[in-house]
């Protein structure tokens, strides 16, 4: 099931981007151990189309979201469970009380302020023995054949105007995923790497996936581009021999 609204351009991108991700990521978040079956909080839902996408969702696997967003919400209300609209750099979410066997939270916590806060809290709002599992970008991994400078270019602008908007914000947490889960006192600590690539590698199980794909999970690093880049990745995208990857980080931790 697809969460309703989706003929708006955000909600068909974050839908089409989710189908996209799902084959390679689930295999890694089944590996670190998040649950097919019981109960998941989601942090940063946005509008339920990944999560609508895990391993069991619909059969035995119940996902709840807390997002901030009031539109992307009210989408997220039609596919899941409960959903909160709240600010989760407070100390206090709607949610609280409440106990799951997982939480989780995905290409979130570069865009708040005190990401550790956040972990904390999602450790408190899981059940002991419970996983916390986290998912970050690893954006120094991008690679493209021929290279495009220019997005390359654009995440490095993207990344300073994060920080100029709030310096307590680390658009690179992504890397320091087990920091955070380690600080937040779980236990049993464990990362892995999904990698998204538009050719198979002999070192990877990670799936194929087109190069229009490709481009359109890292749309956001296109927002800025000229008429004559936007020729230059037309021009990448014909290209039968160009190729692109870009890693994931995702960590576990369970509760003590």
């Amino acid at each position: 099931m697809a969460p309703t609204g989706g003929t708006t351009f955000d909600s068909g991108r974050l839908l089409r981007q989710a189908q996209i991700m799902a084959p390679v990521e689930n295999p890694v978040l089944t590996a670190l151990e998040l649950p097919s079956q019981g109960s998941i909080l989601s942090v940063g839902c946005g509008n339920g189309a990944r999560e609508v996408l895990f391993p069991g969702f619909g059969s035995g696997l119940d996902v709840d979201g807390v997002e901030v967003d009031h539109q992307r919400l009210a989408e997220a209300a039609s596919v899941l469970r409960h959903t909160w609209q709240a600010d989760v750099t407070h100390p206090e979410w709607p949610c609280d009380g409440r106990r799951y066997d997982a939480t989780f939270s995905r290409l979130v916590l570069r865009h708040l302020a005190r990401p550790e806060r956040v972990v904390e809290h999602m450790a408190r709002l899981t059940k002991p023995g419970g996983v916390v599992v986290l998912v970050g970008a690893d954006d120094a991994s991008l690679q493209l054949h021929p290279a495009l400078p220019h997005l390359s270019q654009t995440l490095h602008a993207l990344k300073a105007h994060l920080v100029k908007q709030n310096p307590e914000v680390d658009p690179d947490v992504g890397t320091r995923l087990p920091e955070l889960l380690r600080h937040a006192g779980l236990v049993d600590l464990r990362t892995a790497t999904a990698t998204l690539r538009t050719a198979r590698s002999e070192s990877s199980s990670s799936p194929e996936t087109g190069r229009d794909d490709f481009l359109c999970v890292i749309d956001f690093l296109r927002c800025r581009e000229s008429p004559e880049q936007l020729a230059q990745t037309e021009a990448w995208l014909a290209n039968p021999h160009a190729s692109g990857s870009w890693n994931l980080l995702v960590a576990s931790g369970r509760v003590p």
